[in-house]
C-alpha cells in the first residue's frame, strides 16, 4: 500500500510539472500572438500609407503627363504663330507713320 501511495504521489507530481510546463508554453504562445497581432496591425497601417502615397504619386505623374502633352501641343503650334507674328511685325514696321 505504501508503494502504491508513493507511486501516486510521483504521478501527481509529474502531472503538476506537465501542467506547469503547458501553462508556461501557453502563456508564451499568447504573448507571441499579441506581439504578432501588434506587428501585423502596424504593417497594415504602413501598407495603407504606402498605398496612399502611390495614389498621390500616380496622380502627380498623370498630371505631369497631361501638362507635358499640353506643352507639346502648344509648342507644335508655336512655329506657325511665330511666322505670323513675325510677318505682322515686319508689315507694321514697313508702314509709314503719318505725322499730323
Amino acid at each position: 500500500m505504501s508503494m502504491m501511495q508513493q507511486n501516486l504521489v510521483t504521478l501527481i507530481g509529474n502531472v503538476r510539472e506537465s501542467a506547469d510546463s503547458i501553462a508556461t508554453g501557453s502563456s508564451q504562445i499568447a504573448t507571441g500572438n499579441v506581439d504578432l497581432s501588434t506587428r501585423t496591425e502596424e504593417q497594415a497601417a504602413s501598407l495603407e500609407e504606402t498605398a496612399s502615397s502611390v495614389e498621390q504619386l500616380t496622380s502627380t505623374v498623370r498630371q505631369n503627363a497631361e501638362n507635358a502633352q499640353h506643352a507639346n501641343t502648344l509648342s507644335a503650334r508655336a512655329p506657325g504663330r511665330s511666322r505670323t507674328s513675325s510677318a505682322s511685325s515686319k508689315a507694321s514696321r514697313s508702314r509709314p507713320t503719318s505725322l499730323h
